[in-house]
């Protein structure tokens, strides 16, 4: 099995390495792989072309099971209405479309799409046992579409891909944590990692030490910055709510129920 599967996220695009045990190419190297490497490989790829792939495509934990089945992995959540801003001003090509105007748009017509969806797969799901959200949840992202500003909402519905997580990898190998954690607790959010990881623990000095190190990142520049009107915040939180609300309850944790856009974060 490999000895290790590191999982990266500069911004919105994760990148695995792997090397196996008894094999060791990597994603970079020209020599033969072996096949539990060309099955992480596929897995890899899945993700290259869906930057959210590692969460949301039904096939990934599946592979990943079968190559790592004892992993121990960490899944971090951001405020989705926060994610769904970043994706939209990182990802998008053209930088005059930066603006509230475009945004508010984008929302619009993520939300109206996401309910044709549901809408067009009910008679499928019911047939066949289905929950048409799921169905609209796990359909694969066109790439071109985020480049021109399209929202992926489901994106950001966290709870209907941990379920599915939850039905091939135990509840206890998934530590589920917030990305806001990073910032205002890191001491604490590293004890926690170090735990689950079942690594030597470390000082609270030395973890204040790391929480302090300057990761790579391709943060973009001042030019893709957006602060979207407070009611599109607002659509977009009263169209996550309900998802929030499984998630608090899934992980039995309240700190999922991210608070409503107020007029201090604009």
């Amino acid at each position: 099995h490999p000895s290790h599967l590191v999982t990266s996220a500069p911004q919105c695009m994760p990148k695995v390495v792997y090397r196996t045990a008894n094999d060791s190419t990597t994603s970079g190297s020209r020599h033969p792989l072996s096949e539990e490497a060309r099955n992480l490989h596929l897995a890899n790829e899945a993700v290259q072309q869906d930057p959210t792939a590692m969460l949301r495509q039904p096939t990934v934990p599946t592979m990943l099971r079968a190559i790592l089945p004892g992993a121990r992995l960490i899944v971090i959540f951001r405020n989705p209405v926060d994610r769904a801003v970043s994706e939209f001003a990182y990802f998008i090509q053209d930088e005059t479309q930066i603006n509230a105007r475009h945004f508010e748009s984008a929302v619009q017509n993520a939300i109206n799409g996401f309910s044709r969806c549901v809408t067009a797969h009910k008679d499928v799901a019911h047939h066949n046992g289905l929950d048409p959200v799921n169905l609209c949840v796990f359909q694969r992202a066109n790439p071109a579409k985020i480049r021109q500003g399209t929202i992926r909402l489901a994106t950001g519905i966290y709870s209907r891909a941990l379920v599915h997580w939850w039905t091939v990898y135990p509840r206890a190998a998934l530590l589920i944590l917030r990305s806001e954690d990073l910032r205002r607790r890191p001491v604490a959010l590293l004890r926690k990692v170090f735990y689950h990881l079942r690594l030597s623990p470390l000082s609270d000095a030395a973890l204040a030490s790391l929480s302090k190190k300057h990761p790579e990142s391709n943060k973009r520049p001042s030019s893709r910055s957006l602060v979207p009107p407070i009611e599109v915040s607002e659509k977009l939180h009263d169209f996550y709510s309900p998802f929030n609300w499984e998630l608090a309850m899934l992980t039995n944790n309240s700190a999922f129920l991210w608070p409503a856009p107020s007029s201090t974060d604009h």
